[in-house]
């Protein structure tokens, strides 16, 4: 994958511009973790695939790009070591599609970013490094054997096969499939597409494309120029309107060969990057990137159907997340539970022209506690006392594919939640549970612990810290 360019180069913009504050269809912004940068890495395909499965409940904000990218290029150098051995051409590259993580992702996992941070510098070996090791070491930033032992100890979450589907170029070029997926309540999706990246990167500049200054839209024009005879060059703009007075499709007057395209620089400027596709409006799709909040709108931007016909590649839909391999010792429950360290994640779920709010629990171990059951209370507090606004028993899952106890609060409570000047939550967290005589159920509660209050209008996910 493309690694981010830092070039100032002139670029003509849409002319008809979408500012990205401008309502969307489906905006799925405020369920989202916040926007991260990459650096000058080519890891674009890993922060994607983390910044899908974070927008999950029981997973943490913050997952580990590191331990993904590096557990591929463990697995990548021993695969080139051994055509080596065998005479064959082989060397480890920067980025990779989304179907080379998947393989591994399946089965090894990774964890919160606390336990492996990610490194936005590209390192580079000591001369004195063997030239076999020295590519590996450079690109995954973890020694072999120190990864292993991450890997298999902090390998926390991951998916099942059954719960992703690869898409190739052609089934991710139908927007419509995508948008359905999105209006269905998908948060967010992984796609590649080919770049010219110094274009991408000016949507970091001043420009005049928008309200705040900023350039918002990738359009055709950032990768080609555009002609019919071959001799006559146009930019997006001019070459769309022209096929609209012909009555003719711009994407498909370029894919039948009645435009003909012209690269905008160096072959070495073209690449491929991942971004996430969070919601569309009758312009495009609204998309994440990993760039940092400094580019385009706060990390945000919308990439026009044009662009997404004639340049996708690659995607990802995940279905379900899974927290694996809870610790299941009896004899360890009660005090893994009484001494954990648990996290409520409050994640923003629009639902129509409101907002509502996904509860979901936690913890910060490499493996969590076998607990079975966590009880919410919202609180809220106007100019008096604090009063409980509502309450909720969830069960935790299955002890191999954890849930999260999600809760989504209904209207009434948003309510309720909206009138108030502060809110916190109660959690008590449950396990050694069975049934009574009368089909209820017996829980012996464990843990009490609380967040700290904080304002009742969210821009985004948060992962708060649970106290006593």
């Amino acid at each position: 994958m493309l690694t981010r360019i830092r070039l100032v180069l002139s670029l003509l913009t849409c002319g008809a511009t979408l500012a990205c504050g401008a309502t969307a269809q489906v905006d799925w912004r405020k369920s989202q973790s916040p926007v991260k940068d990459q650096g000058n890495r080519g890891t674009c395909a890993a922060f994607a695939i983390c910044g899908a499965l974070e927008t999950f409940p029981g997973l943490p904000g913050d997952l580990s790009e590191q331990l993904l990218y590096a557990t591929l290029k463990l697995h990548q150098n021993d695969c080139v070591q051994w055509l080596q051995k065998y005479g064959q051409r082989a060397e480890l590259g920067e980025g990779d599609l989304f179907d080379k993580y998947l393989a591994l992702f399946e089965v090894l996992g990774t964890c919160a970013e606390s336990f492996l941070p990610y490194d936005p510098d590209p390192k580079r070996a000591a001369a004195s490094v063997p030239d076999d090791l020295k590519r590996y070491l450079e690109l995954a930033h973890v020694p072999p054997a120190a990864l292993e032992s991450i890997r298999d100890g902090y390998g926390k979450y991951g998916f099942a096969a059954a719960d992703c589907t690869v898409l190739d170029a052609t089934a991710t070029r139908d927007e419509k499939r995508l948008q359905q997926l999105l209006a269905a309540g998908t948060l967010a999706i992984p796609v590649g597409y080919a770049v010219h990246g110094p274009s991408w990167s000016k949507l970091s500049t001043v420009g005049n494309a928008g309200p705040d200054g900023k350039r918002v839209f990738v359009h055709p024009g950032m990768m080609a120029r555009f002609s019919r005879d071959g001799a006559t060059w146009q930019d997006y703009n001019t070459a769309m309107i022209e096929c609209m007075q012909r009555g003719e499709a711009f994407t498909t007057a370029v894919q039948t060969g009645a435009l003909k395209t012209q690269r905008l620089g160096q072959d070495s400027d073209y690449g491929g990057h991942a971004v996430l596709l969070v919601g569309y409006d009758d312009r495009g799709f609204l998309a994440k990137n990993s760039w940092g909040t400094s580019w385009g709108d706060g990390g945000y931007f919308r990439i026009t159907y044009d662009y997404h016909r004639l340049y996708a590649g690659q995607a990802v839909v995940f279905t379900k997340a899974q927290i694996r391999n809870p610790a299941l010792s009896p004899f360890e429950l009660s005090r893994r539970i009484r001494e954990g360290n648990f996290r409520i994640k409050l994640q923003p779920r629009p639902d129509g022209a409101r907002d509502t709010w996904q509860l979901s629990t936690w913890m910060a171990e490499p493996r969590d506690a076998a607990f079975t059951w966590v009880e919410y209370t919202i609180e809220g507090k106007g100019q008096g006392e604090w009063q409980q606004l509502a309450m909720k028993q969830i069960p935790a899952g299955d002890p191999t594919a954890r849930t999260g106890a999600p809760w989504l609060l209904d209207e009434r409570t948003m309510q309720a939640v909206a009138a108030c000047s502060e809110v916190r939550a109660r959690v008590r967290i449950g396990a050694n549970d069975m049934k009574n005589a009368d089909g209820t159920m017996a829980i012996e509660w464990l843990r009490r612990l609380e967040t700290a209050s904080l304002a009742p209008k969210l821009e985004g996910a948060q992962d708060l810290v649970l106290r006593q």
